[in-house]
């Protein structure tokens, strides 16, 4: 009877790692979602209000990390005139998901942020939004395939250990 409930919490475990990772994919493809609904929001803003960065980044509200990141973002640079793209980095640094390319491509899109004139913020934001997008399309086809892999390797691992301790 134990034997059986210590295989059943094995394979519970095992199941649950699985998930887990395939959390990850998922928080990915939102984190990218969210990064371009901020951009498309603040290139309509910039575009047609005129509306102060700062203003856009407390209004809005997102599903990610993406919220997280921007906060800290907007807390720094209330702080200090000027903010280097090593500062950006080491603010991203927490965030477990982001491999360096993602670093370095969200570094680069925040320290542009508000640095540039009307015209050039306007072509920076149309860059990053077909950056973001395409990731987005890289993501999805990435977890169409990771996902369900995760998800079913983490219970089949769980079978083939409980079926050897058996």
């Amino acid at each position: 009877m134990i034997k059986f409930a210590i295989l059943m919490g094995i394979l519970c475990l095992s199941s649950f790692v699985g998930f887990e990772m395939s959390k990850t994919y998922k928080e990915k493809l939102m984190l990218y979602e969210d990064i371009l609904s901020f951009c498309k929001t603040l290139k309509n803003e910039i575009s047609f209000l005129k509306t102060d960065i700062l203003t856009i980044i407390n209004r809005e509200q997102y599903k990610s990390h993406f919220g997280q990141i921007l906060s800290d973002f907007s807390d720094k640079t209330k702080d200090k005139d000027s903010f280097d793209k090593e500062q950006i980095g080491n603010l991203l640094n927490k965030y477990k998901i982001l491999t360096e390319q993602d670093k370095n491509l969200l570094t680069a899109f925040l320290y542009s942020l508000g640095k540039l004139s009307y015209e050039e913020q306007i072509a920076s934001l149309e860059y990053y939004i077909n950056i973001f997008d395409d990731l987005i399309k890289k993501q999805s086809e990435n977890n169409k395939k990771m996902v369900p892999l995760c998800n079913k390797m983490g219970i089949l691992i769980g079978l083939v250990i409980c079926i050897v301790l058996f």
